[in-house]
């Protein structure tokens, strides 16, 4: 996405990703982190806790433009949806602050 997004909030991946992909004929190796909860980017306030970072298995080369762009957002979607779930359990100030703020 490239940029932090509020808690279920969905952003479009960049497109420039999908031709680097292609140029490169390299796997792409996703990251998904729940740093959205703690750093928003809407609030200079930074909230205390955890921010995990998972390095998500490598999409191999070769797959064309919808397919990877798709593999790419699901792999990355459900991974970060599971971690914020996890970081607000443990961490539940974090979503009351969401609520109160938006």
């Amino acid at each position: 996405e490239g940029t932090r997004a509020l808690p279920g909030e969905r952003l479009p991946l960049f497109p420039g990703v999908a031709a680097l992909y292609r140029q490169c004929d390299a796997p792409v190796i996703p990251v998904a982190l729940n740093s959205g909860l703690f750093w928003s980017r809407r609030s200079f306030r930074k909230l205390s806790g955890v921010i995990t970072i998972e390095i998500l298995p490598a999409i191999p080369p070769g797959l064309n433009r919808a397919q990877f762009m798709n593999e790419l957002e699901t792999r990355i979607q459900t991974a970060t949806d599971r971690l914020m779930d996890e970081a607000v359990k443990r961490f539940p100030h974090t979503l009351e602050s969401f609520d109160a703020q938006y």
